[in-house]
């Protein structure tokens, strides 16, 4: 499918920094935030604690516990990913990198590397029709 318009990532932004109103709010939300580190290990431990405490448990529960616990805890991985992705959990790159390792280990598919290749080529042209879009 081709577009007409630019990338919308960045008209969105500039549109709400130019607002008077919301410019001084929206500037302390941009940088680093070594909280999503954090999170994302306790999510780690508590998925790695979690299966551990079921290991011997009925099927049914085995697939409950996969399918509810293991797909939070895998969406939100994604989503400490692909903020390691643009660098903004901490001011190194190298350490982003690291910590998308780390954050893939628990996700089984290696993905961490690829996915990053493949976002941010998805980010500098979201015009070109032949570009995913859902990476």
């Amino acid at each position: 499918m081709m577009v007409d318009y630019g990338e919308p990532h960045s008209q969105r932004r500039q549109q709400m920094v130019a607002n008077p109103k919301y410019n001084k709010q929206i500037r302390q939300l941009y940088g680093h935030d070594n909280t999503t580190a954090v999170i994302a290990t306790g999510v780690i431990a508590a998925h790695m604690s979690i299966a551990v405490a079921v290991r011997n448990s009925p099927l049914w529960l085995l697939v409950l516990t996969a399918w509810t616990v293991g797909g939070t805890a895998y969406n939100n991985l994604t989503a400490a990913l692909h903020e390691c992705c643009h660098y903004l959990i901490f001011r190194r790159p190298a350490h982003n990198k690291w910590f998308a390792l780390v954050i893939n280990l628990p996700m089984v598919v290696p993905a961490a590397v690829s996915f990053r290749k493949y976002h941010l080529e998805h980010h500098s042209d979201m015009v070109r029709a032949h570009t995913l879009t859902c990476v």
